[in-house]
């Protein structure tokens, strides 16, 4: 299922559509993972039966022999999970929900499908953009048409049986124009061309093609032009420290045109990058450790209106935020909401008698949106919408 196109006031051929999700949320307690005859990676092997048989259509739509599991999903604790049966025991793995298509219109008369992405978008399947993400996308005509859909559940990285475990999601999206030139333009501004997203940790240049060695191709020179162009790093150094550093993810396989997208860390440019998150009343510094961007907790929670409090001598921060508590405490990967005990993937610290907390708790957390982008050589995290 696709929605649009949608008009986008002001966007003309040459800007670019900055899209941010700010929500996701399951409308049903299910999904499916669909392999079809001649599609997946395994063409001709899988479904393992006879085939397609003779007769199959709308009406007979059994007849293709094709294979969809059911998959139910359920809520432990803040987190769904989905889980298959298979005789009597489950397999289980968490819900990462994204849209996998996003795009807007070419300015072309053909008609055009929905299966294959394209260097504007659609159908690009790469499942970092979730809740939290951003994704930029080059304009070709007039009001942009923006359209989305093809709703994920979850996704392995290549999609290998045709589907992700796909259901229904209602979708909360933020759509920006940015007009040509602008310093918030990935790259060269003035030569936007390709697909690129962007997330707390990482900047994602986008490579598509037929033939996945050329996909990996496309992807690494966008990686470098990204490097080069917005950070100014040599082109050599760029391309060894994407040798030494960066992973390259097959989006998907299976969509005729297939990608690949990289995942350059940010915080291995501390020094090239200023790393900020803001309210609609004031703009705070964030600081890189090791393990990721950390961000003093009051005095952020205080420009949001949260009500907050530091006890040093129970080396705990707390917060309210929607009737909740939320209780962080220092050099703990243990957060408590209310009374239940939860787990962060990185542990809050004090300097200076100031309690810092992990940037991604905000979102991940106590749900309170935060999306990322990049401008000039700034990185800024957006709280609340």
């Amino acid at each position: 299922m696709v929605t649009g196109p949608i008009y986008v006031e002001s966007a003309e051929p040459g800007d670019v559509l900055k899209v941010e999700v700010l929500s996701l949320t399951p409308r049903v307690p299910y999904g499916v993972i669909s392999n079809r005859h001649y599609k997946g990676v395994l063409v001709n092997e899988f479904p393992e039966n006879e085939g397609r048989l003779d007769g199959a259509s709308k009406e007979n739509p059994e007849k293709y022999n094709n294979v969809s599991i059911f998959t139910p999903i359920r809520k432990e604790g803040e987190q769904y999970i989905a889980y298959l049966n298979e005789s009597g025991k489950e397999i289980t793995f968490p819900l990462s929900p994204f849209l996998g298509i996003m795009g807007v219109a070419a300015n072309s008369s053909e008609s055009p499908s929905s299966v294959p992405p394209t260097p504007l978008g659609g159908n690009l399947d790469i499942n970092e953009l979730g809740v939290g993400s951003t994704l930029y996308l080059p304009i070709e005509v007039e009001g942009a048409l923006f359209f989305t859909g093809d709703p994920h559940f979850a996704q392995g990285d290549g999609e290998v049986a045709l589907t992700a475990l796909e259901g229904s999601l209602r979708g909360d999206l933020r759509l920006t124009v940015l007009k040509k030139g602008s310093s918030e333009i990935p790259g060269n501004s003035d030569k936007f061309d390709m697909a690129f997203g962007e997330t707390e940790d990482y900047w994602i240049p986008v490579g598509l093609n037929e033939d996945l060695d050329e996909a990996m191709k496309q992807a690494v020179r966008e990686s470098i032009d990204f490097l080069s162009e917005q950070l100014g790093i040599d082109r050599k150094i760029a391309y060894a420290y994407l040798s030494g550093a960066t992973d390259y993810e097959v989006s998907q396989a299976v969509d005729k045109t297939k990608g690949i997208h990289a995942l350059i860390a940010k915080k291995d440019f501390k020094e090239f990058v200023d790393f900020n998150i803001k309210t609609n009343k004031k703009t705070f510094p964030i600081y890189i450790k090791a393990d990721g961007l950390y961000v003093e907790a009051k005095s952020l929670f205080d420009a949001m209106g949260v009500k907050s409090d530091y006890n040093e001598s129970l080396k705990t921060l707390t917060a309210v935020y929607k009737n909740t508590t939320y209780t962080f405490t220092l050099d703990s990967n243990k957060y408590k909401k209310g009374t239940e005990t939860k787990t962060l993937a990185k542990s809050p610290y004090v300097e200076n008698k100031k309690f810092y907390i992990p940037a991604n708790a905000i979102l991940n957390v106590m749900n309170i949106p935060l999306n990322w982008a990049t401008d000039g050589n700034t990185v800024i995290g957006t709280v609340g919408y």
